[in-house]
């Protein structure tokens, strides 16, 4: 007996005593009276892993060179009678574990393929067709001049037909043979270069007979593909792209449309063999021929414009996207792709319609309104198809079917198009709440802010702004269990965006423009202070505070705090001076109050103090010099506010407030005396020392009477 068989026998021992286990769990169970269902569940998923667990040593002990059947694991025999009676979920019941489904050994364990044998076997039969083509070409035109035509054509298609009929003979007898495959495939490769030289070198068929010819070809490659391998699939459409690229290049030399008709149909009548035969295979393993489809879609897009001015191109635009639609379904209709590849295809394919739909639509209107139907009808197949799931694709196409709604509105050039785009944002914001997907949330906040950003502001349009913040408001309040950080803040930006533009409306009444910049300042900062003081810090699914909100919030508060300075400065009419000043308290004075609190006790204690006191010593400072008062002024109303700033500091326990104010109120002395003193005049010094002392003595009195009163207490 080897290792392995000794291991195997122990391994079954352990597994044979804990079934015992298993036996007195079920006891204790049952007298403890435990969940029914609850017992079911967990015996039929332990079934399921003991089943797992008793093939594979099975397959252990075959391979360990067991002889007999009765050595087999008995777990494999046990099973756990389920409780009767007893409705379970379906998905709890069915459900396997995936560890255990990993661990099977049959057909599950891929053996990754050597990158020496696939190079060998099957790329090097790909690099030899390759040369073999161009010997084949070089063969007709040089290596045998004293040959006729006919001979050099007789030849080329006797070793083409000759190779192909070979590598497909020895196919049917072993399919597994990369290097007939790749025989086949040359030869395969060698019939479409020789139908290509006798049109184009050899001259002995016209162009419509190469693409009939050519067209017969691809069947016959197309159906080798479906039967044999995904190489004859390739070299198909490798084919096709040729016949594409020089009948384009060809049309266009000799600028003949009908010949240019005629391409696009053979285009399409071979391009949809081969997407029909391979319709259900996923995208990953069509992809490339889906890629070489659309290149050729590209190429005659291109081709197309040099005709362009003829009445011939309508009928090539209308069929081209036809075939396009086509090709969409192709996109959808097969399994969803975590790579993204179906809605990169799918986009790019929605570009080549619309320079399509350019060459015979030319109303902007018109062309705008179809571009807006698809995006939506794209829209409405994406949800079809992907449902719930959150999958690459889904999301790509979600994108790029808003972006074509933007721009397909914005195509448009007519007047309500900014109204349209609020209908839109609001619609798509409206159904995203009720499909649960933020993708949509983004995207309608998205659609909105570019309106803000770029359109003509009138009433009605500001109006319409306004509504549709409110109308996400009252979702976001209503459903609360799709509440999310980001949209709360991308919204509260955008709704500050347009309410910078009130200026527009305010400027409607016939107002002074400096009236109306203070009025718009007015109504902004009242608007934040109340959202920053209401719900705009704190979720709305729980109601606590929340981080990213208070810097927003504390970042665009301070950008309103610069620009009340800024207004306090360049202000020159009295009363407004007075307002834009009381404008600026609110603003500094916002949350330097819950600033303080909280970070109270705390070692960040000192740098809020710090943060508080300089703040409203700058507005101060500002307030001041706004109205030319002199420097000795300043320097004692700073004093005055260092001692509000110590009262504060011991009356609500601020320390960090205390010391700021302790710091400011020597930084008011020395530079009253040192700077702001006038020393030629003698009553007016004595006067400044003596103002400088009594509040000194003041300082000194608050903190003797504080501290004896916290002694008694």
């Amino acid at each position: 007996m080897n290792q392995t068989e000794i291991d195997i026998l122990n391994l079954e021992n352990r597994i044979l005593k804990d079934r015992g286990d298993l036996n007195n769990l079920i006891y204790q169970c049952r007298m403890n009276e435990t969940s029914d269902a609850l017992m079911e569940i967990k015996l039929r998923e332990m079934k399921r892993e003991l089943d797992s667990v008793g093939e594979q040593l099975a397959w252990l002990k075959e391979q360990a060179g067991a002889k007999t059947q009765e050595e087999a694991i008995p777990v494999v025999a046990m099973k756990a009678e389920p409780v009767q009676n007893v409705k379970i979920e379906e998905r709890l019941i069915q459900e396997r574990p995936v560890q255990a489904r990993a661990m099977q050994p049959d057909n599950h364990i891929r053996k990754a393929k050597d990158m020496e044998s696939v190079i060998g076997k099957s790329w090097m039969g790909v690099i030899a067709s390759v040369l073999i083509f161009i010997s084949i070409i070089m063969f007709a035109t040089l290596l045998l001049p004293v040959l006729t035509d006919t001979i050099k054509m007789i030849v080329m298609y006797g070793v083409s037909i000759a190779a192909t009929a070979f590598g497909l003979f020895k196919l049917g007898k072993d399919d597994k043979k990369p290097f007939y495959l790749a025989v086949s495939g040359c030869g395969v490769g060698a019939i479409y270069i020789s139908l290509i030289l006798t049109n184009f070198y050899f001259k002995a068929i016209g162009d419509i007979v190469l693409y009939l010819l050519i067209a017969i070809w691809a069947i016959f490659v197309c159906a080798l593909s479906k039967q044999r391998s995904v190489l004859f699939q390739v070299i198909g459409q490798c084919g096709i792209l040729i016949a594409v690229i020089f009948g384009s290049v060809l049309c266009d030399a000799t600028n003949d449309g009908t010949k240019f008709v005629i391409l696009v149909f053979f285009y399409l009548i071979t391009s949809l063999i081969f997407m029909c035969t391979h319709y259900q295979r996923e995208l990953s393993g069509n992809l490339i021929s889906l890629l070489i489809n659309h290149v050729n879609a590209w190429i005659i897009m291109l081709a197309g414009y040099d005709f362009r001015n003829e009445g011939i191109i309508y009928i090539v635009a209308v069929v081209m996207m036809l075939y396009i639609v086509a090709s969409i379904g192709v996109c959808f209709g097969v399994e969803a792709d975590q790579r993204g590849f179906g809605g990169i295809l799918t986009i790019s394919n929605l570009l080549v319609f619309t320079c399509f739909m350019s060459m015979c639509v030319e109303d902007d209107v018109v062309a705008g309104v179809i571009s807006l139907v698809i995006a939506i009808a794209l829209i409405g197949l994406t949800e079809w198809k992907y449902k719930e799931g959150d999958v690459t694709d889904k999301r790509i196409l979600q994108i790029a079917m808003m972006l074509m709604m933007v721009f397909a509105v914005a195509g448009m050039d007519v007047w309500a198009e900014e109204l349209l785009l609020f209908i839109i944002g609001a619609a798509i914001l409206v159904y995203g709440y009720e499909r649960k997907d933020l993708i949509y949330h983004f995207g309608s906040l998205t659609i909105v802010m570019f309106v803000i950003l770029a359109m003509d502001y009138t009433a009605l349009h500001y109006s319409v702004g306004i509504l549709y913040f409110v109308l996400l408001l009252v979702l976001a309040l209503w459903k609360k269990e799709q509440y999310h950080c980001g949209v709360k803040l991308y919204g509260y930006i955008g709704f500050c965006c347009l309410m910078s533009h009130t200026h527009e409306m305010v400027s409607m009444l016939s107002l002074d423009d400096e009236v109306g910049s203070i009025l718009t300042l007015m109504i902004i900062s009242i608007v934040h202070i109340v959202a920053m003081k209401t719900f705009g810090t704190k979720k709305f699914s729980a109601g606590e505070s929340e981080r990213a909100s208070e810097i927003v919030f504390g970042v665009i508060n301070a950008y309103l705090m610069w620009g009340s300075l800024q207004f306090i400065e360049n202000t020159e009419h009295a009363a407004w001076h007075l307002v834009s000043i009381l404008i600026a308290g609110m603003l500094f004075m916002a949350n330097s109050g819950n600033l303080l609190k909280r970070y109270q006790g705390k070692k960040e204690e000192m740098y809020a103090g710090i943060y508080v006191g300089v703040k409203l010593t700058v507005l101060l400072w500002v307030s001041l010099t706004s109205f030319d008062a002199a420097n000795m002024v300043v320097s004692i109303a700073c004093f005055v506010l260092a001692i509000i700033g110590i009262m504060i500091g011991f009356g609500m326990q601020f320390k960090s407030l205390r010391i700021y104010g302790l710091v400011l109120s020597i930084f008011s002395v020395v530079k009253l005396i040192m700077i702001d003193m006038d020393y030629d005049n003698l009553l007016g010094r004595a006067a400044g020392f003596f103002v400088c002392g009594i509040l000194c003595f003041v300082i000194s009195l608050i903190y003797n009477t504080i501290d004896k009163n916290m002694k008694k207490g």
